[in-house]
């Protein structure tokens, strides 16, 4: 978050200076060039931010304002460096026909109306062509970072870990996990009444062969005291 404030910050800077100066930066480069070197600086942050989100696919709605605020940033440095060198059509563009131009250089559309002037325009604008692409593949990749963003993600942007004691991110995710526990509880409840009735099963089956046991005996009893009775005296 303090890096958005920081890059928020140095691009109202830029606009403001863009449009309130008669001239883009008069009689001196030096705003131009901290511009242009935060331009630089927020590309490669961008770059590296990319690769972080893509990996934990957290916090993308702050990497989209990242990528708005660079294209931004992008657009009226190189209108600024447009407004010092010139285009073929016009030696000396005013604000908004600069900063049309470079919008334009930016989206890779290539009207054909304006070209650039010299070689460090034309260097210029083919770099600004190749940051535009880049950009245009940044917001594809936040629009399938926000698409494809798995459920384990809560709203402050930081990534679950169940090992490190996480909570579900939804609902429907609490309501599931707590039908499954009522699941095991039951399912454990009916092992034990498995478990009793075994038992209870092997108990008879003890009881049922001492029976048989006593009525065998019983019976062996009764047939020697009929043979003895049968003897007689």
């Amino acid at each position: 978050m303090g890096m958005l404030v920081f890059f928020a910050v140095v691009v109202l800077v830029t606009v403001i200076s863009y449009f309130f100066t008669p001239i883009f930066f008069p009689n001196s480069v030096t705003v131009l060039g901290i511009a242009a070197a935060a331009s630089v600086f927020y590309i490669i942050y961008l770059v590296f931010e990319a690769l972080q989100t893509s990996r934990k696919r957290t916090d993308v709605t702050a990497f989209v304002l990242h990528v708005l605020l660079s294209a931004v940033l992008v657009i009226f440095v190189c209108a600024g460096v447009y407004q010092q060198t010139g285009l073929k059509e016009d030696m000396a563009p005013g604000a908004g026909l600069a900063l049309y131009f470079s919008a334009v250089a930016f989206s890779t559309l290539g009207f054909g109306d304006f070209a650039p002037a010299g070689g460090l325009s034309r260097g210029v604008a083919a770099t600004e062509a190749l940051i535009g692409n880049l950009h245009l593949a940044l917001i594809a990749a936040s629009a399938f970072f926000l698409l494809t963003r798995p459920l384990d993600v809560v709203e402050d942007g930081q990534p679950l870990d169940d090992a490190e004691g996480g909570r579900p991110d939804t609902d429907n995710e609490v309501d599931a996990m707590q039908m499954l526990s009522q699941i095991d509880d039951v399912i454990a409840a009916k092992r034990e009444k498995v478990t009793e009735l075994s038992e209870a099963i092997e108990r008879m089956k003890a009881e049922q062969v001492e029976i048989e046991t006593a009525i065998k005996d019983a019976g062996e009893k009764t047939n020697a005291q009929t043979r003895l009775a049968d003897e007689g005296p």
